[in-house]
């Protein structure tokens, strides 16, 4: 992740530039969660992500309820921090 983007790579092998809109850690599970939105759209979508060594990284589901439920509440604050600043 570098620059507020993340580069996805699709089933095609075509690479996408996502913008991150947040990121979070989560001492709780010892987990790292990346918010982001694909070109043109404008839907968030969240995924568990994980860097490594070399700086490139992988994302995969999130896993639980609990997860969706605590990245869902620091979304809406997110939303609303942002509203706030317009």
């Amino acid at each position: 992740m570098q620059d507020n983007k993340i580069q996805l790579i699709d089933k095609d092998g075509k690479v996408i530039d996502a913008d991150i809109l947040f990121t979070h850690h989560s001492d709780e599970n010892n987990k790292d969660y990346v918010v982001f939105q694909l070109p043109d759209s404008d839907e968030a979508i969240v995924e568990c992500y994980k860097e490594n060594k070399d700086g490139t990284g992988e994302i995969y589901d999130i896993e639980t309820d609990a997860e969706y439920e605590m990245i869902n509440k620091l979304f809406l604050e997110f939303i609303e921090q942002d509203s706030d600043e317009e």
